[in-house]
């Protein structure tokens, strides 16, 4: 409704953002002046039932974003080893209850629901501390590894860099430390005058020297 008095010069899309350079080429959008990406859930997802991203909510475990996907939270919780989940929810959700939380799900596999997941969880950890509902950190982690955020953001930024016109502009809004550190990295070594790569070994016909003028500017003190 906001934008309805510029229905006429705004073209929405309802694709992945790790697609933009296929999407850009599809529609002539060159060059690209300016990119937002405003990362993470809308609250519309978190409020929609029947999606899995929220504890609140009785729900099947779902947390696709995309119905066209194939995987679901549930699928990588009653699927997937010991370890492995354990390994997944400590890097992605950064709990540090990761084990504890990975043993107890395995336990009472299968895991349907939303409340069914919370509920085990905080079987394993505990009941609320402070203001993070125990659940939080392991639910991140699944809607995460379902659909592959961190990756598609990495492949997304590489796409913008290429496609932003002479003095664009790129903006990210990040909202956890995982997205953040990327987005930062990925300034930094952009923002570098000259990159050199190193060396690769014995194939010696690999090294090359790429240097280039620097595409960000990066305020250290911000």
């Amino acid at each position: 409704v906001r934008l309805q008095a510029y229905s006429s010069s705004t073209l929405f899309i309802n694709e992945n953002f790790a697609n933009l350079q296929a999407i850009c080429i599809k529609y002539d959008f060159f060059p690209v002046h300016g990119i937002l990406f405003d990362l993470g859930l809308s609250s519309l997802q978190l409020n929609s039932n029947g999606r899995g991203f929220s504890f609140q909510h009785e729900a099947p475990l779902d947390m696709r974003l995309s119905p066209n996907q194939e995987v679901t939270a549930a699928d990588i919780i009653n699927t997937t080893s010991e370890i492995e989940l354990a390994h997944l929810i400590k890097i992605y959700g950064e709990e540090s209850h990761s084990h504890k939380v990975a043993h107890r799900i395995v336990q009472e596999r299968p895991i349907k629901t939303t409340l069914q997941l919370a509920q085990v969880i905080e079987q394993a950890i505990g009941s609320r501390r402070g203001k993070i509902h125990p659940a939080t950190r392991t639910f991140q982690a699944l809607r995460i590894a379902v659909n592959q955020e961190l990756d598609h953001l990495e492949a997304a930024l590489r796409q913008a860099i290429n496609l932003l016109g002479f003095e664009g502009r790129l903006v990210v809004i990040s909202y956890h430390s995982l997205e953040d550190r990327i987005v930062k990295q990925f300034m930094q070594q952009e923002s570098k005058d000259c990159i050199c790569l190193p060396s690769t070994g014995k194939k010696s016909y690999l090294i090359q020297i790429a240097c280039k003028l620097a595409k960000f500017c990066v305020n250290e003190k911000g």
